[in-house]
């Protein structure tokens, strides 16, 4: 990217977010862990792989999104 007078830019990460989809998935993510087997199961696998608390957490919420979108959201 150029900016002004020909200098160039450099973006290297770009945080946008839906705050309110975060807090969801943070809660959903947690019952999850307590309820279910496979999910508990998915988090472990994601903690041995060397992710920390938080990232393993947000692994499982995709991992729940993929299977949502997946279905086509019917339950």
């Amino acid at each position: 990217m150029l900016g002004a007078r020909g200098k160039k830019v450099l973006v290297l990460h770009r945080i946008v977010k839906n705050d309110r989809m975060a807090a969801v998935g943070y809660l959903w993510s947690f019952a999850a862990l307590r309820l279910s087997t496979g999910a508990r199961a998915h988090y472990d696998r994601r903690g041995i792989a060397g992710d920390r608390h938080a990232a393993a957490q947000r692994q499982l919420f995709n991992r729940f999104l993929g299977c949502l979108y997946l279905s086509g959201g019917k339950t």
